[in-house]
C-alpha cells in the first residue's frame, strides 16, 4: 500500500513551491510597474526642459549631487534622438507584457516564455549598470528617481532568477528558434524601438519640434555670423568655472517677471550642471524703469526681485532665491508694487537666506541699485533688444534656451 502521508507531504511541498513561485512573479510584475512609472515621469519632464517650457525644477532635484535635469540635460540622455527614460519606458511595458503572458498562461511554451522574460530582465539590469556608471563618472551627477528605476530592474532580475532554469543548450535553442518557432518574441523586441519612435515623434510634435535639425542649424549659422560682444560685468549669479578655462561661456539677460525667462531658467542652470566645462551667468535685464534706463515705466517689483537676487548671491543663496521667484512668478505679477513684491519675497525667502533684515539693507541700498543698473545698462550696449536674451561666448545665440541648440554648439566647439 501507498503511505497517504506521503502524498499529503508531496502535495504539501508542491503547493509551496507554486505559493513561492507566484510571490515571486508578483515581486517582478510589482518592481516592473514601479519602473514603468519612474521612467514615465521621466520621459514626461524631459520634453519640457529640452524645449525650455519646464515650469520649474524637477521634482525629483534634492542637491547639486542629486540632480535629475542636470542628468537629462546631459548629452547621454538619449539615444538616437529620444530620452533613454522613453526608451526604458518602452522596454519595461513589453517586458511586463512577457510577465502576464507568462503568470496568466496565455501560451502553451510557459517555460520558454519564462526563459524570455529572464533574458530581457538580464538585458535591463545591465543598461541601469552603464547608465547608472555614466551619471556616476562622466555626468558627476544622478538622478534619484533613474537610480529607483535601477533597483528596480535589479529586484525584477533576482525574482526571476529563482524561477528560472537555464542550461546552456536552452539559451542556444531560443537564439535559434527566434526566427522560427519563437518570432512572437522576436517581433515584441523589435516593437520596442518602434514604439519608442512613435512617441517620441508624437512629443516632438506636441512641442512643435519636427523640424528640430533646422532649428539647431540655423540659430548656429545666426551665432557664428553674430558680432562679439565684451560682456566683462560680473553677473548676479554664475555656475561652472572660470570664463578663461571655460569651453563655453552662458550670459543671459533675464526679467523675472518674463514668462519665458521663467521656463528658459531650469533648461540652461541643468545644461551647465551637467558640463563642467560649462560656464552660466546670469544678469538681470529688468524691465522696469526703477532700475533700467532703457525702460521707460517705472514698475518697482522687477527691480526688488533683481536686487534681491544679487544681493542673496553674496551669502551663496542667490540660485535658491533665484528659482523660488520664478517657482512663484504668478505671486508677483499681482504683487507688482515695490512694497507689496518685498512683502511677497519676505514671506517666500526669509526661511531660505541667512538674515531677512540683512538682505532686505542690501536690497535697499545705493550700491545694489547701481550695480542692477549696470547690468541693465551693459544688456543695452550689447543690444537685448528682448528677454530672455541668450549670449555664448559673447556671441546672440538665437533660441540658446533650447537644450539641443545648447548641445549643438557645445558639440561644434570640441
Amino acid at each position: 500500500m501507498v503511505d497517504s502521508a506521503m502524498f499529503f507531504d508531496l502535495d504539501y511541498d508542491l503547493l509551496l513551491t507554486r505559493s513561492y513561485n507566484l510571490t515571486r512573479l508578483k515581486l517582478a510584475i510589482f518592481s516592473t510597474l514601479v519602473a514603468i512609472g519612474l521612467h514615465a515621469y521621466l520621459a514626461w519632464t524631459y520634453y519640457p526642459l529640452k524645449f525650455a517650457q519646464s515650469s520649474g525644477e524637477s521634482f525629483c532635484n534634492l542637491n547639486a549631487t542629486f540632480n535629475c535635469d542636470a542628468v537629462a540635460a546631459s548629452s547621454f540622455s538619449s539615444l538616437l534622438g529620444a530620452p533613454m527614460a522613453l526608451w526604458g519606458l518602452t522596454t519595461n511595458i513589453v517586458f511586463l507584457f512577457i510577465l502576464l503572458i507568462y503568470g496568466l498562461r496565455f501560451t502553451d511554451e510557459a517555460e520558454r516564455t519564462l526563459r524570455n522574460s529572464f533574458y530581457l530582465a538580464v538585458f535591463i539590469a545591465a543598461t541601469s549598470i552603464v547608465m547608472g556608471s555614466i551619471s556616476l563618472f562622466l555626468i558627476n551627477s544622478l538622478c534619484i528617481f533613474c537610480i529607483a528605476a535601477y533597483i528596480c530592474s535589479f529586484v525584477t532580475l533576482m525574482a526571476l532568477w529563482q524561477l528560472v532554469k537555464i542550461q546552456s543548450s536552452d539559451f542556444i535553442n531560443d537564439i535559434k528558434s527566434l526566427f522560427s518557432k519563437n518570432k512572437s518574441f522576436l517581433i515584441l523586441l523589435v516593437s520596442i524601438p518602434v514604439f519608442t519612435y512613435i512617441l517620441h515623434a508624437s512629443m516632438m510634435r506636441e512641442y512643435g519640434a519636427e523640424k528640430l535639425q533646422q532649428i539647431i542649424n540655423s540659430s548656429l549659422v545666426e551665432w557664428s555670423s553674430n558680432p562679439k560682444q565684451e560682456i566683462d560685468l560680473a553677473p548676479s549669479l554664475f555656475i561652472g568655472p572660470d570664463r578663461d578655462s571655460a569651453r563655453l561661456t552662458i550670459s543671459e539677460f533675464a526679467d523675472f517677471l518674463c514668462g519665458h525667462c521663467k521656463h528658459a531658467s531650469p533648461t540652461l542652470e541643468a545644461f551647465a550642471k551637467s558640463h563642467p566645462d560649462v560656464r552660466f551667468e546670469f544678469y538681470s535685464f529688468a524691465l522696469d524703469g526703477e532700475c533700467n534706463e532703457v525702460v521707460n515705466a517705472k514698475v518697482g517689483a522687477p527691480c526688488v526681485l533683481a536686487k534681491a537676487v544679487y544681493c542673496a548671491g553674496k551669502t551663496d543663496k542667490g540660485w535658491e532665491v533665484h528659482n523660488t521667484i520664478f517657482k512663484n512668478q504668478d505671486l508677483f505679477y499681482t504683487a507688482r508694487t515695490t512694497s507689496a513684491a518685498t512683502e511677497a519675497l519676505k514671506t517666500l525667502t526669509e526661511s531660505k537666506v541667512d538674515n531677512w533684515n540683512d538682505l532686505l539693507e542690501c536690497i535697499n541700498s545705493e550700491e545694489t541699485l547701481e550695480q542692477i543698473k549696470k547690468q541693465g545698462k551693459k544688456g543695452e550696449q550689447v543690444g537685448v533688444k528682448g528677454t530672455p536674451s541668450i549670449y555664448a561666448n559673447g556671441k546672440l545665440l538665437p533660441r540658446g534656451q533650447l537644450l539641443p541648440v545648447l548641445q549643438g554648439l557645445y558639440n561644434q566647439l570640441k
